[in-house]
């Protein structure tokens, strides 16, 4: 196994129709499906988890080195190789026999989790144990629930999946001690706003709300008790282990640094807003919306003094995984130099124009200095969410205060506002128990 790294996992059992990874094949984060559905990052666990690393031993034992033994070393060891680079393939996988060793095996990898987090917390976005929030609302509370309850019978795999899931969280709970526990449960939400108009064209439902409307929402959560939260606060959060989060935490997200934006977020500065700007469009018409104009480095410096983070946007509002390597680092490091010229401080954040990410633009962004990243997928952000995969939830012209509330409480958007491939694992529960179901018959017939 000379310079290859070979991961094996742990096989189901043939009824759940669940197959292991083809051998030989690629080990990849957007290969990452089971444990995450729909609220999967491009970063995050692998799926399955590694039940063992084969590789050279000098390599092993570097990547094994403070460690302590336990179920779920595999996994630390194969995230720590993946944290440095180290290209991954899937082995041969064990085979479990029945649904009791399925638990078993999944409570000891969650409690073993706990020690690899404390021998090593940096891995916490690479492993299980940090994705928490990478499923939606339901999935959450089944994990509040005692397993046997929440799961039901184990027919289909999608419950095998989902009574695994519930084992390890188990297995979570109980080796982390509560400040343990409450970092790795805790979380925050990023609102994301285009435009701050009010104009209610019709062309513009999502991206334009009015400022009162962008007012009553702010409000309402202070009402409720919700506090803002800073980029540093955010930083030291996921990167500082144990760090107390606190309960209803929100950060206020503005793209494309139009002009209506100026007034609103100075007004509302208390709410520590961040507006990203495409730095090469500053004080020009914006291409890509209509014409709108985008505010002048003056102005921008104006917000700045006030308390408005600038963070960046690129440069041209470009697609980032659709450039050439030239250009994308022009529109990474180049709008962190623009920023950095312009306006005091640090340039840490930036917001990927239309959400658009890929591996090799993470690497990127990285390499140009950024430490923080924002795309446009919904969902909460936990202490293992990848910094440069943090979700956003759009807010929308149409959003009334209970719909804004529930965007708040879930990090989600309704049902029906934005479509998902329905791939959660409720969703796939949910299928299963239908398909189980005998037919129904017409009384009449």
């Amino acid at each position: 196994m000379t310079g290859s790294v070979e991961v094996g996992c742990w096989g189901w059992p043939e009824q759940t129709g669940i197959s292991p990874p083809l051998l030989a094949q690629p080990v990849t984060d957007a290969a990452a499906r089971q444990l995450l559905g729909d609220f999967r990052p491009l970063i995050g666990p692998l799926d399955p988890p590694p039940r063992a690393v084969s590789a050279d031993p000098h390599l092993l034992a570097e990547a094994s080195r403070g460690l302590p033994p336990g179920p779920a070393q595999a996994e630390a060891i194969a995230a720590r190789l993946r944290r440095r680079g180290k290209a991954l393939v899937w082995g041969p996988a064990e085979p479990i026999g029945s649904l009791a060793e399925l638990e078993e095996v999944n409570a000891a990898r969650g409690a073993s989790s706990v020690d690899m987090l404390r021998a090593d917390p940096d891995i916490v976005a690479w492993m299980q144990v940090g994705s928490w929030w990478h499923c939606g609302w339901k999935v959450r509370a089944l994990r509040r629930m005692p397993t046997a309850a929440a799961a039901g019978p184990a027919r289909r795999g999608a419950i095998w999946r989902l009574r695994a899931d519930l084992a390890f969280w188990s297995g979570v709970r109980r080796a982390a001690t509560p400040r343990e526990w409450a970092w790795l449960t805790g979380s925050y939400v990023v609102f994301t706003y285009h435009r701050l108009a009010g104009e209610g064209r019709r062309d513009q439902d999502q991206i334009d709300i009015s400022p009162r409307r962008f007012g009553a929402q702010l409000r309402m959560l202070r009402l409720l008790g919700y506090r803002p939260l800073t980029i540093e606060e955010l930083l030291c959060f996921h990167t500082e282990p144990g760090m107390p989060l606190g309960r209803r935490r929100y950060l206020v997200t503005s793209d494309d640094g139009f002009e209506d934006n100026k007034g609103p977020l100075e007004h509302h500065r208390g709410s520590e807003p961040v507006l990203f700007v495409p730095t090469a469009a500053i004080g020009a018409a914006a291409t890509w919306a209509a014409g709108e104009h985008v505010l002048r480095w003056d102005e921008l410096a104006a917000m700045h003094s006030v308390g408005v983070t600038i963070g960046s946007h690129g440069r041209r509002h470009a697609s980032l995984p659709l450039l050439d390597t030239e250009r994308l680092v022009d529109e990474l490091s180049g709008s962190r130099a623009d920023l950095m010229a312009h306006l005091p401080g640090r340039a840490d954040a930036i917001a990927y124009p239309h959400g658009h990410h890929d591996a090799r633009t993470l690497r990127a962004v990285a390499e140009a200095g950024y430490r923080v990243g924002f795309t446009t997928s919904p969902g909460r952000n936990g202490a293992g969410t990848h910094l440069l995969c943090l979700r956003r939830v759009g807010i929308w012209r149409r959003d009334r205060l209970p719909l804004f509330l529930w965007k708040a409480l879930t990090g989600e958007y309704a049902p029906g506002q934005s479509r998902t491939e329905g791939a959660g694992w409720v969703t796939a529960v949910r299928r299963a128990r239908r398909r189980d179901r005998p037919p129904r018959h017409d009384a009449a017939a």
